[in-house]
Formats: C-alpha cells, sequence, structure tokens
C-alpha cells in the first residue's frame, strides 16, 4: 500500500474517534520484521476482532476493548494524557508497608474504562510501557467478571526480559484505585510465548494472545469454568523437513494476519496464525 495512501476502519466501541485512520506507512511497518508498529495499527485489529465472527457468533461473548491506551510509567505531559486523568500511584502504597525503594507505577485510565471494568463481563485493557531502555512495550491485561463478580485478572507479556511493570505492579495500583476487591480476586500472569529478540513483535503477540484468549473463553463459555491458571502453547508445525515453526516465525506470520486483516477490514475465523496456539485454562 502506497505511504500517501489511509485505510478507515470503524473505531471502538466508545472511542472519541469514530474512525481510525491508517496510513500507507504504518501498513507497510508490518512487513518489516524489527519496525515498531503503531498503537493505531493494535486498537484497528482489535476494533475489527471485536465485531469479528470469532466473538459475535452464538454463543456471544460480551467483551469491552478499550478505546485507548492504558499507559503505564509514561513520561508525557498532560496534554498528551488528554481525559486520562485518573491515575494510582502504587508507590505511596508500597512505602506505607515499609518498602522505600519500591519503583513508581502509574497508572492513566479512561474514565469509561474505569466505569465498564465494574458493568461488562470481560474488559480488554491495551497496556503500553515506555522507559529509558526500551522504545516501548505493548502487554495486556483481561478482566473477566462472567462467573467470578470479583474478577478474573489476566496478565500477558511477552518479553517479560524487559524492566515494564509486571503483573503484581499493576494489582497493586488497581487495588489502590479501589476497583479490585483484594482478597477475592484472582490474578494471573500468563504462561506464554516469548518474542523473538530484536523484532519488535511485542504488539503482534499481544494481538494474538487477545483473539487466543477470547476464543478459547467462548469455546468454554457454557461450562461456566472459573479458572486459576492460563497457558498459551505454541503448537509444532514442520515447515520443511528440517524446519519447524517458531517464535520468529510466528511473529511473522502475525504481522501478515494483522495486515490482511486490516486491507480486508475483518478478521477471518479460519486463521492459520492463531491455529498455531493453543490456549489451556486451569
Amino acid at each position: 500500500m502506497q505511504a500517501d495512501k489511509v485505510l478507515t476502519i470503524p473505531g471502538l466501541e466508545g472511542q472519541r474517534a469514530n474512525i481510525l485512520r491508517i496510513d500507507g506507512q504504518q501498513l507497510n511497518d508490518l512487513e518489516n520484521q524489527g519496525q515498531q508498529i503503531s498503537g493505531d495499527i493494535t486498537t484497528a485489529y482489535l476494533s475489527l476482532l471485536s465485531r469479528s465472527s470469532l466473538l459475535t457468533e452464538p454463543p456471544v461473548l460480551s467483551c469491552r476493548f478499550t478505546s485507548d491506551f492504558v499507559w503505564t510509567n509514561v513520561k508525557q505531559s498532560s496534554t498528551r494524557l488528554g481525559s486520562w486523568d485518573t491515575c494510582w500511584t502504587a508507590i505511596h502504597k508500597r512505602r506505607e508497608q515499609g518498602n522505600k525503594s519500591a519503583k513508581s507505577i502509574k497508572i492513566f485510565v479512561p474514565e469509561d474504562v474505569l466505569v465498564d471494568t465494574k458493568t461488562r463481563a470481560i474488559t480488554i485493557l491495551q497496556l503500553f510501557e515506555k522507559n529509558d531502555k526500551t522504545p516501548g512495550h505493548f502487554t495486556c491485561l483481561i478482566m473477566d467478571r462472567r462467573f467470578h463478580r470479583p474478577g478474573i485478572f489476566t496478565f500477558f507479556d511477552s518479553e517479560r526480559k524487559l524492566e515494564a511493570p509486571r503483573w503484581h505492579d499493576l494489582k497493586t495500583s488497581l487495588e489502590a484505585g479501589g476497583i479490585v476487591a483484594t482478597t477475592e480476586s484472582i490474578w494471573i500472569d500468563a504462561t506464554v510465548p516469548q518474542q523473538s529478540t530484536e523484532t519488535n513483535d511485542c504488539g503482534i503477540w499481544m494481538c494474538l494472545f487477545v483473539a487466543r484468549f477470547l476464543g478459547k473463553l467462548k469455546e468454554l463459555q457454557e461450562h461456566h469454568q472459573v479458572y486459576h491458571k492460563v497457558e498459551i502453547r505454541l503448537l509444532q508445525e514442520q515447515t520443511t523437513a528440517e524446519e519447524f515453526v517458531d517464535c520468529k516465525m510466528v511473529g511473522q506470520y502475525g504481522r501478515c494476519h494483522i495486515r490482511e486483516s486490516l486491507l480486508n477490514k475483518q478478521v477471518t475465523k479460519d486463521c492459520h496464525v492463531l491455529a498455531l496456539l493453543d490456549c489451556v485454562l486451569e
């Protein structure tokens, strides 16, 4: 796609901009493994996913995708943050508990997301961490309140070696904000494949994790399962006589899948790259 061309995609429910505009350069970035993709790309994909048959065919899985990012510990001006005027700082609570060396974690959340975490069955929060050591890193937190009202909170991270907030940092911050029931809520740090080095595939993996995990929740919805462990496994598929699919290949396949989804303006149910990932809940 030419860099000066613009692709328009319907925005997420409640989004300030009802139309997402993806330019040719952003789509071209998807073709180059190693190139960081933009938040516009991940949000556009999740918008298409929210309307896809993966979730909308009976039994329908009721989900709320965040209309904006939840930024964690990002040094941005208040103008850049816009209406994200709600933040929780975990460091104060930790210092009260005697941990004076605790890292400061701030989470900025749009006000409509705060409401939805209490009223919708499933809420998907995109997370983006930026610090002095990395140009940016995507993770996500999925809140499931269907069959356990205090919530099951599952955290997905494709590159744990980075110095980004871990799930326990997010847990502390959300508890400090009063949005999480501190004793009854279930927190899960999902076991997931790790992206290959220097691929900048974190946004790709985040989208794949969300699609595969929600597909599994939909599949098991009639069982009313309360789970305590989540694992996404890479299934071994032989590509040649001597070569098997690895995480680097899946990252490249994921880039192709997301690009094709955006160009076709739909996420297809029969997707090769999602079929390479098996999701297990216990």
